[in-house]
């Protein structure tokens, strides 16, 4: 055995795992085609794979062999992929294996070697002979038909070299001519099959030759001929020559120069021959080579129209002619070119929209809705929600522009009233997404805070009109309805702070619930009203909940749900489930103990979910938990014992108390206030003591050490800064003090507590200034 020249440069050996489907890799090393003759074998020359490693080492210091395999003759064992990989399933060894090198030099010298090997042609030499096509005569079809579909990836450049020299596909056009002629069948398929061919070559190149306006149609006349389709029925072929020339009818609404009306013309015949000639037969990379040919076609005509001045008068004009149908066919042209925009790189498409809203195309088209042709304002709304889907910052500076601005925005306020007042589901549900799309973006963006000023400032007041109207009586259609509660939701769940004051100010959910209440309330609109609910809960907010609970607003969803049926599944009792579970997973106390507390029975027999049961357990949860002290609380049962004693204290007293001494400190005197002594004298746990020398030094004392309890102003003790638990006898103290303030209309002068100083006012008055902290304040 003798070994040449075998080293590729570095190389990893990878083996296919059979049950996971993952590569192992065996090591790295270097790979090499060795050569061993032996006369009397058969054959008598082998070939064999040999990688050895570049880091492990046998007992003898040599390199450990990772792979070692005989090179196979079979043609298609062996495959390339990209530059550095070379793949096979290696019928020796029974594995998959593949060889990933460090360089592409070494990988295609390796491969160049494996070829060899196999006694298949040298790429080399292959790539230095010429490639030559048959002359284009009737004999010779099979011939170049057979050139063209064996070709190898190196000589279809070359290929394609031959086709577009010397008038090759000019010829072929002919001999298809007269082969028409003399109605030579066989020769009419096999030159769809070349043509065909020449379209799978993929060549950027041939395809813009055939494509050309000059070469279009007679291409299109060779794909007539398909043999799969050889019926009976087609044996004429398939007449697509017949169908672009006198069947398909180009409406001319506005002059265009003659070059872009050909330009259109031969775009649209690209497109039929992509999306209907040959749709069957085109492959992944064909198909996306024609499709960018396609959209770089239309982004030219585009171009072409949106940069002519002449032409865009012309088009506006149309769209404010008396005529309806001039306006009709105007607006169909403008869509046609909003769609078209799509494929439109970012900075033309706002270049484009910037075109089109500095001209006043939203005001146009929204003024034009007020007509009874449902099909025009189909495509009115299909236009303006393309060009705010695609530029919404085009048509956001558009609506909150000055000029939209000194007319009090009647771009946006014609949206609202065409929700209103729309029958067609469709038309309503556009205008919703162009409003919806106006409305998103940061909030911290100068023209979403412009927009969102500008909506609930003009355009809420629009759309909520019809809520405010009698919802027992609505002139107002469901749709209707459904429509303005989706922008309503929306703006809830995006605007916290805007739409929580319009919801509550305007009593936007009462409202809501009383339309479910209707006999026979569509469906669609009670899921719109308690996807609102839902939204609302969501939010997380205590004004909403106390509304929520003020005006008992769960009490409606309770009934529907019980009328529906409790075990019948369809979409309301989806919704309202969900909007339970919600409330649950959220854990909102104030609701579920609402929720479980008004309505304790309306549960008992829905079993089928465990939605009820885990919102009956959460609120003894929370309940629990409520009722165990905090030990980062400031001694919770000394409020408890004042709840007990004092015939209890609301929640907002302690603020009212804390501002009220705030005031004190700014206005320089001391204020009493008798708010907890109303409150506590009504206590039938508290009894009114006789005013005498006893209460007096009660008071006095209490207030002489720092330690003590000291009375606020509004006459409930204040926690003591050592924290420590009250006895009895402080409780009885305090009471006294509070029964001495009610009796005498003012408390006693007390003495100055240790740790506080004195402080002579303008008006000759003692204050009692805190020494240390703010929270340490007394009397």
């Amino acid at each position: 055995m003798d070994t040449g020249n075998t080293k590729h440069g570095r190389v990893k050996l990878y083996v296919l795992n059979q049950s996971d489907g993952a590569w192992e890799d065996k090591g790295t090393g270097h790979v090499e085609i060795t050569k061993s003759e032996n006369p009397s074998a058969e054959p008598a020359v082998e070939y064999s794979m040999v990688m050895t490693s570049e880091k492990e080492t046998d007992a003898n210091g040599e390199s450990v062999v990772l792979l070692n395999t005989r090179v196979v003759n079979e043609t298609d064992i062996y495959q390339k992929q990209g530059e550095t990989l070379i793949v096979w399933n290696d019928p020796w060894l029974q594995q998959e294996l593949a060889l990933s090198f460090q360089a592409p030099a070494g990988a295609q010298q390796l491969w160049r070697e494996l070829l060899a090997a196999q006694g298949r042609t040298n790429p080399e030499e292959d790539e230095l002979q010429p490639v030559s096509l048959p002359p284009p005569e009737v004999a010779n079809l099979e011939q170049i038909h057979a050139a063209l579909t064996t070709a190898t990836f190196h000589d279809r450049p070359r290929l394609c070299e031959c086709l577009l020299s010397e008038g090759y596909l000019k010829q072929l056009f002919e001999l298809h001519s007269k082969c028409e002629q003399t109605q030579d069948t066989q020769s009419l398929y096999r030159l769809f099959e070349i043509f065909k061919a020449m379209v799978l070559l993929n060549s950027l190149e041939l395809l813009q030759t055939l494509f050309h306006e000059d070469n279009i149609m007679s291409f299109i006349a060779t794909l007539e001929h398909d043999p799969s389709l050889s019926t009976n029925s087609h044996s004429a072929g398939l007449q697509h020559r017949e169908y672009l020339q006198n069947k398909v009818v180009h409406k001319k609404v506005i002059d265009v120069p003659a070059e872009l009306n050909v330009k259109i013309h031969n775009t649209f015949k690209l497109q039929y021959i992509r999306d209907t000639v040959l749709a069957r037969c085109l492959d992944d990379p064909t198909f996306s080579t024609i499709s960018s040919l396609l959209i770089h076609a239309q982004c030219e005509i585009l171009s072409s129209l949106y940069n002519d001045n002449d032409f865009l008068q012309s088009l506006f004009e149309r769209l404010q002619d008396e005529s309806e149908d001039l306006k009709r066919e105007a607006t169909s042209f403008l869509q046609e070119m909003v769609t078209l925009s799509k494929s439109l790189p970012l900075q033309q498409k706002r270049s484009f929209f910037g075109v089109l809203t500095s001209r006043g195309f939203p005001t146009v088209l929204a003024d034009s809705m007020n007509c009874n042709d449902t099909a025009k304002r189909l495509v009115v709304a299909d236009v303006l929600w393309q060009a705010t889907i695609q530029d919404s910052t085009s048509m956001k500076k558009y609506a909150t522009s000055p000029s939209q601005a000194d007319q009090t925005f009647p771009f946006l306020k014609t949206l609202a009233q065409q929700i209103i007042r729309e029958d067609e589901g469709s038309v309503q549900s556009q205008l919703t997404d162009v409003i919806k799309c106006l409305l998103e973006g940061e909030v911290f963006q100068a023209d979403t805070i412009t927009m969102l000023n500008i909506f609930y400032e003009h355009i809420i007041p629009v759309l909520i009109a019809p809520l405010l109207q009698d919802t027992l009586n609505p002139i107002i259609a469901p749709n209707t309805m459904s429509s303005l509660m989706e922008v309503l939701t929306f703006c809830v769940s995006n605007h916290t702070y805007r739409m929580k004051q319009v919801v509550i100010r305007e009593e936007i959910l009462c409202k809501t619930m009383a339309l479910i209440q209707r006999p026979q309330c569509p469906v669609h609109l009670i899921l719109s009203a308690v996807r609102l609910l839902k939204a609302v809960i969501l939010c997380k907010d205590d004004f909403y909940n106390k509304h929520i609970i003020q005006h008992n607003l769960i009490a409606p969803v309770v009934e529907l749900f019980a009328q529906n049926g409790v075990a019948k599944y369809n979409l309301v009792n989806s919704a309202v489930l969900s909007l339970f579970e919600c409330m649950r997973r959220e854990n909102i106390k104030s609701l579920i103990t609402y929720v479980v507390e008004k309505f304790p029975d309306s549960w008992d027999d829905v079993k089928y979910v465990e939605t009820f049961t885990q919102l009956q357990q959460k609120f003894v949860s929370n309940a629990n938990k409520d009722s165990k002290p905090k030990e980062d609380e400031a001694d919770p049962s000394w409020q408890d014992l004042l709840q007990s004693e004092y015939g209890g204290i609301s929640q907002s007293e302690p603020q009212k108390n804390q501002e009220q001494e705030n005031d004190t400190a700014e206005n320089g005197h001391t204020t009493t206030t008798t708010t907890s002594t109303t409150t506590t004298t009504t206590s039938p746990q508290t009894q009114p003591q006789p005013q005498g020398e006893n209460t007096q030094n009660s008071v006095e004392n209490n207030t002489g050490s720092s330690s003590a309890d000291v009375m606020s102003e509004d006459g409930c003790a204040s926690p003591p800064a050592a924290r420590t638990r009250p006895s009895q006898l402080d409780a009885e103290q305090l009471n006294n003090e509070v029964v001495a303030m009610e009796d005498t209309g003012s408390p006693k002068t007390p003495t100055t507590p240790t740790g506080t100083k004195r402080k002579r006012s303008d008006s000759g008055e003692d204050e009692i200034m805190a020494a240390e902290s703010p929270t340490n304040k007394r009397l």
